[in-house]
């Protein structure tokens, strides 16, 4: 079989074993080139770090279509639409695969190069090695390793973007080390979990679900930890020769039987034999909304490629604006992207258009968004007489509008965009607009609100920030206080009470803003 693969070259390998003829794009040409000039039947677009790449044709090429999405934990609002486009979709988080809405989507966990990541039988030096970035947005990961540096040897290494350690360079130090410990981002089972049991270390990963336990036994491959146990756990394993090595033999054993790229490589085409290699892409219409809006993310979250993706999106866009299934989503996100490049004659065309057009009534998410995209457009009494429509109970003159509309968001189930820091500056989900209610009335109310999304989410460094700058917005309010003990015992500050009574000492003269890593609002 001849095979395109695209933006990520890690199971070129792999495929070649298996006997297919391998065609490789990267880089520039990833994202330039139209996969109709290249003959195959398959085409394969594996995620990849940084900008990502999104190649013309795919949406009408004669091939079958796979999508590998690698950080769907934290990709979710563009990859849920990018899928739609495609014939098959692959996610390395089980827990995401139901959230695609992709009648052929299926979870494929991480795996392992065993050329690259392997037992080099090296003397285990370290007692305990990290290898990641270690930064302040990191604060739970921060925590894991001082809990255990305060009265273990930790060697951390590539904990700056300039300090990043080569693929090989990881292997030689999981080679070393005794213990490699993990922290998980989103509940997610990332490649440092596969990576560290193929070098022979002990891994100690935090205990989440998504999988995991499918995957490893714990106490017999792995081991798992919470904030309860983790200084425990390290000191115990450290101590026990034996059984620290018995477990990592078995988890040494079961990454490079069962976890391996050529294993992967395997079960991908499993599932499209069983299945026929059936073409199920929607159709061509539903493809031009899908690619619109997910270019449309691509430019406002990545400079590279930034102008060309707006083009790139409003041909869609418009594209899709002349079907009656998909006209209403395309104008939105066309005003979105007018707003965001200040192209005003042609948003206030737009608007005008869509304000007065009869007989084609909005849904009630498009015209929550629509709300969002009118007030932030400096159309605020049309934004407040729609969201009036949509939320009877809503007063102008008592009620914050950025509060309301969040509710509105969450009671539609946009609670939030995790992950999508970008120059768009028009609330698109709920925590967005607790954030913007906040920041407008100097009021705690929408931090907390936004807390608790995060909260419930799993993202407890997100939640720490919005209790924080709810604290220092109301000092002495005592839940929020409980709330945020409660949070820093999720992010491994042990004696949380006092971590507190710290923060308000020190605390309360810092700003109340929040960063943008927690959602959309990347200019505040």
């Amino acid at each position: 079989m001849k095979i395109l693969l695209i933006s990520n070259p890690y199971f070129k390998k792999a495929f070649e074993r298996m006997g297919h003829e391998v065609t490789f794009l990267g880089g520039d040409d990833a994202e330039y080139a139209d996969v109709h000039h290249y003959p195959a039947d398959l085409i394969f677009v594996h995620e990849t770090l940084g900008s990502r790449h999104f190649p013309h044709g795919i949406e009408r090429v004669g091939a079958v279509t796979v999508f590998y999405g690698i950080d769907v934990h934290l990709n979710l609002y563009w990859h849920k639409e990018y899928a739609q486009v495609f014939d098959y979709v692959f996610v390395t988080q089980k827990d995401y695969v139901r959230l695609l809405q992709h009648d052929s989507a299926y979870w494929l966990p991480a795996s392992i190069d065993s050329d690259i990541f392997n037992d080099q039988n090296l003397q285990r030096i370290h007692d305990i090695v990290f290898v990641g970035t270690v930064d302040t947005l990191r604060r739970k990961r921060k925590n894991i390793l001082a809990t255990l540096s305060k009265k273990l040897s930790v060697y951390i290494a590539g904990e700056q973007p300039t300090k990043r350690l080569t693929p090989a360079e990881i292997c030689r130090l999981y080679s070393q080390a005794k213990i490699v410990v993990n922290e998980s981002i989103l509940n997610d089972v990332n490649y440092r979990v596969f990576e560290a049991l193929a070098c022979g270390a002990l891994l100690l990963t935090e205990r989440v679900n998504n999988g995991l336990l499918d995957l490893f036994q714990d106490g017999e491959e792995i081991v798992v930890f919470n904030p309860e146990d983790l200084l425990d756990k390290a000191a115990f394993y450290l101590h026990h020769e034996t059984e620290r090595v018995r477990i990592a033999r078995n988890g040494y054993r079961r990454v490079h039987h069962e976890h391996t790229v050529y294993a992967r490589a395997q079960q991908v085409f499993k599932i499209l034999e069983a299945s026929g290699y059936r073409m199920q892409r929607c159709a061509h219409d539903r493809a031009a909304l899908c690619l619109g809006k997910t270019l449309f993310y691509a430019a406002t979250r990545f400079a590279k490629y930034r102008k060309r993706r707006f083009r790139r999106a409003e041909l869609f866009l418009q594209t899709a604006r002349k079907n009656a299934a998909t006209h209403s989503d395309a104008e939105l996100f066309l005003e979105l992207k007018y707003l965001c490049l200040n192209e005003e004659k042609k948003y206030t065309a737009l608007i005008e258009h869509m304000l007065s057009a009869a007989g084609e009534p909005l849904t009630k998410t498009q015209a929550a968004l629509l709300c969002s995209i009118l007030y932030q457009g400096n159309a605020p009494e049309a934004a407040s007489a729609l969201l009036t429509r949509l939320v009877p109970s809503y007063s102008r003159q008592t009620d914050d509008f950025y509060f309301t509309l969040g509710k509105l968001f969450e009671s539609l189930k946009l609670e939030h965009c995790i992950g999508y820091m970008s120059i768009c500056t028009v609330p698109l989900c709920a925590v967005d607009c607790y954030l913007m209610s906040s920041l407008t009335t100097k009021t705690e109310t929408g931090f907390c609100a936004a807390a608790e999304i995060f909260f419930r989410n799993g993202a407890f460094d997100s939640a720490c920030e919005y209790l924080e700058a709810a604290l220092r917005l109301n000092p002495h309010h005592k839940i929020i206080q409980q709330q945020l003990a409660q949070v820093y015992k999720k992010i491994y500050l042990n004696d949380a009470e006092k971590a507190v009574r710290d923060f308000l000492e020190r605390g309360l003269s810092g700003r109340s803003e929040v960063s943008s890593a927690s959602g959309t609002l990347g200019v505040i």
